[in-house]
């Protein structure tokens, strides 16, 4: 990375300034990212992988994009800047059972990022055209689709003997001043301190501002717990590429990206609303001297044809319009000092199935038969070979 200017950029192996153009999901495999109709349309279309790979890339280089993101097939990360490779350092570590979080400080967690490092950041440790690693993808930081708790009510609610839970209840004990005070922020009717321990997550709801607080202050110190574990993991394996973040699902709150400008080279997020987070990452990045990745973004159009029942990316009426979204989106994102990318969700639209009349999302730069959207591709590749301007002004 480099910043000149007061601008943030990468930097190529020949020592070019850099903005990474990418799309999501540029597989071989097809719309599903699977051996099925989609795949067989394919290969049916090229012949073989190679064939693919040299048609698809010369489209994207002609659409203006320079690099692939995640679920992107090997074949074309191989032949693209990339940065697609996410480790799942927490997302495949043991997790306790009915929990869809991971305990931070268990040796499970410690094991699995000394794996994954080796298996999946290994083979890429030399690799010129590798932007860099994922740590994972969209993590639970705080209530969402996942889960209704926050992280401190999860980790409350793990098994008695487990490391987690005994820093969570110390953590509470620690913050409680007294127990009039612990029952005040929590709304609890505890007689003496120790009975923490017996706390669930249903006696630690946000009713308060101080609980809010202190819930928020806990998920920030699991945060560093987590990051300082899967950075030192990779950092044996891969002392050369950059950390491009855990690919948060949104913009959180501040002293969480705060936290994660200390642990990462890069901050990326997904973001799929009309507008980029400028005005949250503009507020912080006095405080974060770091670059921030747009991990994923996306408009679809009712002119697709397809119901676009998923119930993220904002949903516009023609390809035009959604053309006209994207360039507004990219325009305001990459015009900011600290933007160095943006990656489009997707290269395929999400197909119908036979077994479900409402599925189909139009995602997609091209249609799961390989058809680009002419009004749409033609709009956004001039809107990418102007983002370099834009970002130097």
């Amino acid at each position: 990375m480099q910043k000149l200017n007061g601008r943030w950029w990468f930097v190529t192996p020949e020592g070019h300034l850099f903005l990474s153009k990418g799309v999501t999901d540029v597989n071989f495999l097809g719309a599903n990212l699977a051996q099925d109709e989609h795949n067989d349309l394919l290969v049916a279309k090229y012949g073989t992988e190679e064939e693919w790979v040299a048609a698809s890339r010369q489209r994207l280089l002609e659409w203006g994009y320079n690099s692939v993101g995640p679920w992107s097939g090997a074949s074309m990360m191989q032949r693209m800047p990339q940065a697609g490779i996410i480790l799942d350092a927490a997302g495949h570590a043991p997790r306790y059972a009915g929990f869809v979080v991971t305990d931070f400080w268990s040796d499970g967690f410690v094991d699995n990022c000394a794996t994954v490092a080796a298996e999946r950041a290994g083979p890429w440790a030399e690799d010129p055209r590798l932007l860099g690693y994922f740590l994972d993808n969209e993590l639970v930081w705080e209530p969402n689709w996942a889960t209704n708790l926050t992280l401190l009510q999860n980790y409350m609610d793990f098994p008695s003997d487990a490391p987690g839970r005994s820093v969570a209840v110390q953590f509470l004990q620690n913050h409680a001043g007294s127990v009039a005070e612990f029952n005040s922020v929590w709304g609890t009717t505890l007689a003496d301190l120790a009975e923490v321990e017996g706390l669930s997550s249903g006696q630690l709801l946000q009713a308060t501002e101080d609980a809010e607080r202190l819930s928020k202050e806990f998920a920030v110190m699991a945060f560093a717990q987590y990051a300082s574990t899967a950075v030192a993991a990779l950092r044996v394996v891969d002392q050369n590429h950059l950390v491009l973040g855990c690919r948060f699902h949104t913009y959180h709150w501040d002293e969480l990206v705060i936290e994660a400008g200390k642990y990462f080279d890069v901050i990326s997020q997904a973001f799929y609303w009309d507008v980029p987070p400028v005005e949250d990452v503009d507020r912080v990045s006095f405080l974060v001297d770091r670059p921030f990745l747009i991990e994923e973004f996306s408009f679809k159009a009712e002119d697709s044809g397809y119901l676009n029942i998923m119930n993220f990316a904002p949903v516009v009426k023609t390809q035009k319009d959604r053309a006209l979204a994207y360039d507004a989106y990219v325009q305001s994102w990459m015009s900011r000092p600290y933007a160095v990318a943006f990656h489009w969700y997707k290269w395929f639209d999400n197909p119908t199935r036979p077994d479900n009349i409402l599925a189909g999302d139009n995602f997609g730069l091209l249609t799961p038969a390989d058809e680009p959207y002419g009004a749409f591709v033609t709009l956004a590749t001039e809107v990418n070979r102007c983002v370099e301007r834009w970002h130097s002004l």
